[in-house]
């Protein structure tokens, strides 16, 4: 019965998949977008409403954040779309500059979709990883502010390797469209992927390569001092300048017990009995490193920049509304790769993310960071908040378990 059941199930699968199809405009324009030649920088595509197309939703000649004040419609009216963009990476070495192109791809899902148009939606997804195949970096977001460019930096700093670019432009001439790399923590993106977040990168394409004098290229300013900030004249987020303990030792703040399981771990961290509220694991095998009771700040404090982790934290979401107080436990899957880490380590952290997913179970929100102090208390609430939906909490406890939760 199991396997005839089985086989039903792959061959409705199958033939769903043969019955989808990508509209040639769309192919075409993202065609476009590739072409070294063409002034077009971005497509989105939807879904037909039968769900058997991938259609071209729109494109544009502009940059990054006309692309995400399209995103920001789509997300309002509660529709799901798939975004290609392409960037230049440009390298300063001195009396020539590098320009290369690297492609982003953005798949935004609102939280207030309904489950069921979610998973019609999800048998498109080999035709969106067709399309946008041989991207350089891809993010999972449910809102166009949960990505900016200094994200996106940092995503494809991390998978440049050793040779990384000094400068990405987002639009095209405009200097104030243009991120310098010379700021602290440019590792991975924060956003919803990086190579704990999101895989190993997929086969970059053919890169092009024009080396054009000083004088001639349009290119972001040469990077300063290793120690300098972004550049002020771009008008997002830069990253956080906080400063945090940084761990000087393998030693758990909250003793790991013998023989502990990650999955016992883990439900140490859901019960509402234990006052454990943040795990950390490392790999080969999946081990408890370290756990601890004193929430974010303690979480960060204990990262280790020359390792590669993955963490659940447990807070709790407070709504107060008058007389009522309803308190409720949210959990965040945290994915780490330190500065410090090797590059064959870092490749090998998109393949064990999967394993940990499975492990910390029943999270509300996934973070991708590259370094400690990139996890501040301010922005996992606004992370928290973005996936809340319609219903949003007053507050977040980062500190504690307040284990008497509400309905």
């Amino acid at each position: 019965m199991g396997a005839k059941l089985a086989f039903h199930c792959y061959k409705k699968i199958f033939f769903s998949l043969a019955k989808m199809s990508l509209d040639p405009e769309l192919t075409a324009a993202w065609s476009q977008v590739r072409d070294d030649n063409s002034d077009l920088h971005w497509t989105i595509a939807r879904s037909s409403d039968d769900v058997k197309q991938l259609l071209l939703a729109g494109s544009g000649t502009t940059g990054l954040a006309d692309l995400l004040a399209k995103l920001d419609e789509y997300a309002s009216s509660n529709q799901m779309c798939f975004a290609g963009l392409r960037i230049r990476a440009v390298d300063d070495r001195g009396s020539v500059r590098s320009i290369r192109y690297k492609f982003i791809r953005i798949n935004l899902i609102p939280p207030t979709v309904p489950m069921m148009k979610k998973a019609k939606a999800a048998q498109l997804k080999p035709l969106v990883d067709t399309l946008y195949a041989g991207t350089h970096a891809s993010f999972d977001i449910a809102a166009s502010n949960e990505i900016n460019k200094h994200d996106i930096v940092r995503q494809l700093q991390s998978n440049a390797g050793a040779h990384r670019p000094n400068a990405y432009e987002f639009g095209g001439a405009a200097e104030a469209d243009a991120v310098t790399t010379d700021y602290a923590g440019g590792g991975a993106s924060r956003a919803a992927t990086d190579p704990a977040a999101a895989g190993p990168a997929t086969a970059a394409p053919p890169a092009t390569q024009s080396s054009v004098p000083k004088s001639t290229a349009t290119v972001a300013a040469a990077p300063a001092s290793p120690t300098s900030p972004p550049a002020a004249a771009s008008p997002m987020r830069q990253p956080p300048a906080a400063v945090v303990p940084q761990c000087s030792s393998d030693a758990s703040p909250t003793p790991v017990p013998a023989g502990l399981t990650p999955a016992e771990a883990w439900k140490m961290v859901q019960s509402d009995k234990e006052p454990v509220n943040w795990i950390m694991m490392v790999y080969s095998p999946p081990t408890v490193w370290k756990m601890g009771t004193a929430g974010v700040k303690e979480f960060v404090a204990n990262l280790d920049p020359s390792r590669v982790i993955f963490g659940g934290i447990r807070v709790a979401a407070i709504d107060d509304r008058g007389s009522v107080q309803s308190v409720r436990a949210k959990f965040v899957f945290v994915g780490f790769v330190g500065a410090g880490v090797k590059a064959i380590a870092k490749a090998q952290a998109g393949p064990q993310k999967s394993t940990f997913e499975q492990i910390l179970s029943g999270t509300h929100c996934t973070v991708a960071i590259s370094a400690p102090e990139e996890l501040t208390e301010e922005w996992l609430e606004q992370r928290l908040q973005a996936s809340a939906g319609a219903h949003k909490p007053n507050r977040y406890d980062f500190t504690t378990k307040l284990i008497k939760l509400g309905d």
